[in-house]
């Protein structure tokens, strides 16, 4: 029986199927950007990865995020102008809509770094094809050269692995200063404090309030190379104060 089970349970994911305007949170009022797709249309994209110990810390994942996830995981490559105005939902035929048969070559890599924390790891990748792919286009032009091109990303800036052998280690007594975090990337990514934005949310840590660091943005041009992000690309990690690497701990699950 339970071997049916898994066998039915594949055959579903390979055959799910969904329109974009189905998936309700990438639908927003007004932002059906119907415009020409060329390459002017956006300027540069935001590869985009999250802490799975951070972002559980503090957005509450399911109970086995935290061991399931050793390194920093996909969130998406989006497309991008600035913070005011970003390429989002763009409208297409109905041949856009997410096909997991598209990339069923793919799938057990995108189950490993491109998980859903919070849910069904094919809701995600629905989304994020959904939401942010369809603007890519015509320099990603199908669903395959989207999650292709994203996987190949990961691999070359897997900022788990840079933080690591940058010497910046997870630890929840002892913060780090925004430029240490940003040094450590400059044998990877030149110039790195111009090229990244770092996501910080404020959380309880041993008693006190402290900043900790879930999701790191890295701005990319045209083709796909580091250049410097959009100054009003959003920035939640201050100046000012330490920021914490969080490290998983049991009673915290």
């Amino acid at each position: 029986m339970v071997k049916f089970m898994i066998f039915l349970f594949v055959i579903l994911e390979v055959m799910f199927t969904v329109e974009c305007d189905e998936l309700s949170k990438c639908d927003k009022p007004n932002t059906c950007h119907n415009k020409e797709r060329n390459i002017e249309y956006f300027k540069y994209f935001l590869l985009v990865q999250q802490d799975p110990e951070g972002f559980c810390y503090v957005f509450n994942c399911m109970s086995d995020s935290y061991s399931a996830q050793k390194t920093w995981t996909l969130h998406g490559l989006w497309p991008s102008n600035d913070k005011s105005y970003t390429p989002y939902k763009c409208c297409g035929p109905v041949n856009d809509s997410f096909n997991m048969s598209q990339i069923e070559d793919i799938k057990s890599r995108l189950h490993s770094v491109w998980p859903n924390l919070k849910g069904f790891d094919i809701d995600f990748w629905g989304h994020e094809w959904c939401c942010h792919g369809r603007c890519a286009k015509p320099l990603l032009q199908t669903e395959h050269d989207y999650f292709t091109k994203v996987l190949a990303l990961y691999n070359t800036y897997n900022f788990g692995n840079i933080l690591n052998s940058g010497k910046i280690y997870r630890h929840n007594e002892i913060g780090y200063n925004r430029s240490e975090i940003l040094n450590a990337f400059d044998n990877v990514i030149p110039e790195a404090k111009f090229k990244l934005k770092l996501e910080c949310n404020r959380k309880m840590l041993n008693g006190t309030p402290k900043l900790v660091l879930w999701q790191i943005k890295l701005c990319l041009d045209r083709k796909f190379f580091p250049t410097e992000c959009d100054p009003n690309e959003t920035d939640t990690c201050l100046n000012n104060e330490f920021i914490y690497y969080y490290k998983h701990q049991e009673e915290h699950q």
